[in-house]
Parts: C-alpha cells; structure tokens; sequence
C-alpha cells in the first residue's frame, strides 16, 4: 500500500501495540520528508488513559519545517506538563535537494548517517528536547 506523504510532513512512528502501556517506548523515530514552503505537523501526547490531560498532563508538539536546494530547517515548541518516556527522537529525512555536509541541534554539529545517498536520506539521534535542527 503506498503512502503520500505531503512535502515538509514531520511523521512519528513508535512501537505497534495492542494497548496503552504494553511496552515503554525508549525512543521516537521522526520520519521527516523535504519540503520547500513552509509546513507545520502536530503530535499531541499524554498517559493514554485517565484525565490527567484536564489538569494539563499533556504535551502538544509543533514541528515546523523549511529549506530551499542549500538549506533545510526544522523547529520544535511544545506545550503541557506531561513528560514522554523517551528522550531521544531518531530522525530519518527524506529527499534533500542536496548532498547534506553538516547537522546542527540548538547550534550542536551532531553525527549523522546517509543511509541513501542517491536519494539524500540521512538518520540521526537528537534529544527530544531540541528546539531547532538546521541541516546544511
């Protein structure tokens, strides 16, 4: 089955379950997909069950992407007061118009991975706390 995916998508996948809590989830990977105009993506989180959301224990993610054939940029914010399990997001980003030579998280040069480099698409680990990702 295909899947569309529209240009400047930030899209979380984590672990299938069959229920809340059925395992913790150490890790978020983002698949983040090139786009020029600017786009924004939303994940919203909380326990799952209960309504700890209503006293604010939730966090609202906004995932804001932009670049041009040189530059691409993805900005987090967040609200609420709910803490994820995880503390690392594992970023794949898909179709760069470039041949990528330096990844920054909040001006720290991070390692990365070209897992294709005929397609640009590169993989790194960053903290789930990142505010800005700048990819040259």
């Amino acid at each position: 089955v295909p899947l569309f995916v529209k240009a400047g998508t930030v899209l979380p996948w984590a672990p299938v379950m069959q229920y809340v809590g059925e395992k913790a989830v150490d890790e978020l990977t983002l698949h983040v997909y090139y786009g020029s105009e600017k786009l924004e993506s939303n994940l919203y989180e909380d326990e799952g069950d209960g309504y700890g959301y209503l006293d604010g224990n939730y966090q609202y993610k906004r995932f804001y992407t932009e670049g041009n054939n040189k530059y691409f940029e993805v900005v987090q914010t967040k609200e609420g007061n709910y803490h994820a399990t995880y503390a690392t997001y594992d970023m794949v980003l898909h179709g760069l118009p470039f041949v990528p030579k330096k990844v920054t998280a909040d001006d720290k040069e991070m390692k990365f991975e070209v897992i294709n480099p005929d397609k640009n698409l590169i993989r790194f680990t960053v903290s789930e706390n990142f505010s800005n990702i700048k990819i040259k």
